[in-house]
């Protein structure tokens, strides 16, 4: 009856009951107890009996099972793939901002000696790409500034150098007199740091040039006018150049106040004002 209020009350044991000198009968009647809480009944008839069945039921419990091996990690995903491992800058100026536009890569093979080998692609803007294993030459030129790089590509690995141009932006608005328009047939002819050759450009001109001072003939007619303007790298310079030319008209009369001549072989030269040391005068042009 105890065992049951107990279980009833919410008391969860479990007992084990000895029987030491009892009948049979008295002993069925504790039993109950064992039997209401899940344990066992155990008559002892003498000493020997009783302390074998005192050792039975006081014995150490059943040590709790080994807790299950924590699941193994999952293992690491591997890193995704990229899309491209050759993703070069060109600026103009160290710190500038990149040149995404009329910029231009020339890609070559790398000989052994480090020059230039087999040509591989021209590319223009903002380029990338994916280039196989293997040693290149990296020519990177916007207008006439240029610079080129080795490069050697390993499997795995992204690439992204830098290309400093060190160049700025000159623009030349070429013009016969102060405050006339711009002469779209005028030639400008650039003479810029490192040129082998001069470059040539006509009317208003914006061209990107290796910093330094840019040498610039303009030629509007036959007049013509030079100057030098210093250029830094990653600015701009934009400037008026006055040739300082106009129109001549001429004519011809075979005697003051008489009939104006204009038979084909009237001709017309033009001289410059100023002589020269032996006193002639350079011919400007002849009409």
């Amino acid at each position: 009856a105890l065992g049951k209020e107990l279980g009833a009350s919410g008391v969860d044991f479990t007992a084990d009951v000895v029987g030491f000198g009892l009948t049979a009968d008295e002993g069925k009647q504790i039993a109950c107890l064992a039997d209401n809480t899940g344990g066992k009944y155990i008559q002892a008839s003498d000493e020997k009996a009783l302390q074998e069945a005192l050792a039975e039921t006081v014995a150490a419990p059943a040590p709790a099972p080994e807790p299950a091996p924590a699941p193994a990690p999952a293992p690491a995903p591997e890193p995704a793939k990229p899309d491209f491992n050759f993703l070069p800058i060109a600026v103009l100026a160290e710190g500038g901002d990149p040149v995404t536009d009329g910029n231009a890569w020339e890609i070559y093979k790398a000989k052994p000696d480090g020059t230039r080998g087999d040509y591989v692609s021209t590319e223009y803007g903002a380029y990338k790409a994916n280039l196989e294993p293997g040693d290149y030459i990296v020519v990177a030129s916007d207008g006439q500034a240029k610079t080129e790089q080795k490069v050697k590509i390993e499997a795995g690995q992204v690439y992204a150098p830098l290309f400093n141009l060190n160049a700025g932006t000159l623009i030349i608005h070429p013009r016969p007199s102060e405050g006339a328009d711009v002469v779209d047939g005028a030639a400008i002819v650039i003479d810029y740091p490192g040129a082998d050759m001069p470059a040539t450009f006509y009317g208003t001109t914006k061209a990107v040039l290796p910093a330094g001072d840019e040498k610039v003939t303009v030629t509007i007619g036959q007049g013509v006018a030079t100057e030098t303007i210093p250029l830094a790298a990653g600015k701009t310079v934009e400037k008026d150049m006055i040739v300082g030319v106009g129109h001549v008209v001429a004519n011809a009369y075979y005697a003051a106040g008489g009939d104006k001549a204009d038979g084909s072989g009237i001709g017309f030269k033009v001289l410059k004002a100023k002589k020269k040391i032996d006193g002639t005068r350079d011919e400007v042009t002849y009409a």
